[in-house]
């Protein structure tokens, strides 16, 4: 087993190399839409916190005077455990469309060769891109009995 600390050394915004270290820390990365996911992260919040891994989320972080991406994103994927991502739809003048941001962030944590663990409400359908990926389809009903099952 390579016991060797993982660095990440190319930014992949071009930044200086920010040498964050990968999975270093007890925390669960959550990508999600701010706007449709009340529901879930309530219950993930909930579950992940009883097993002492605390949820972390780029809406829930302050970043003053830093670059929010760095500071917000792309350290929390790079330092989490694991990630959850919710690939659910927005609704943008009542057509349901996938959220670029959180694409964004389930290709980070795809570049980065995190484990993730990735959800979308039963009805909805994924990008062409991701499609083939395993994803493990929810309702507001069985949500939390899924949670707890992966």
């Amino acid at each position: 087993m390579d016991k060797r600390i993982r660095r990440n050394e190319l930014c992949v915004i071009g930044l200086p190399r920010c040498d964050f270290v990968f999975s270093s820390t007890r925390t669960c990365f959550i990508g999600y839409g701010f706007l449709e996911s009340a529901l879930e992260m309530t219950i993930l919040k909930h579950l992940l916190s009883e097993r002492g891994i605390e949820p972390v989320e780029a809406g829930g972080t302050l970043a003053p005077a830093q670059n929010a991406f760095c500071a917000k994103i792309c350290s929390k994927i790079i330092t989490s455990q694991f990630c959850i991502i919710l690939l659910n739809n927005d609704v943008r003048d009542g057509v349901k469309v996938p959220n670029p941001n959180v694409n964004m962030e389930y290709g980070l944590m795809l570049g980065f060769n995190k484990y993730v663990i990735p959800f979308q409400r039963q009805a909805q359908k994924l990008p062409f891109n991701v499609a083939g990926l395993d994803t493990v389809k929810y309702t507001n009903e069985n949500f939390e009995a899924k949670v707890g099952a992966t």
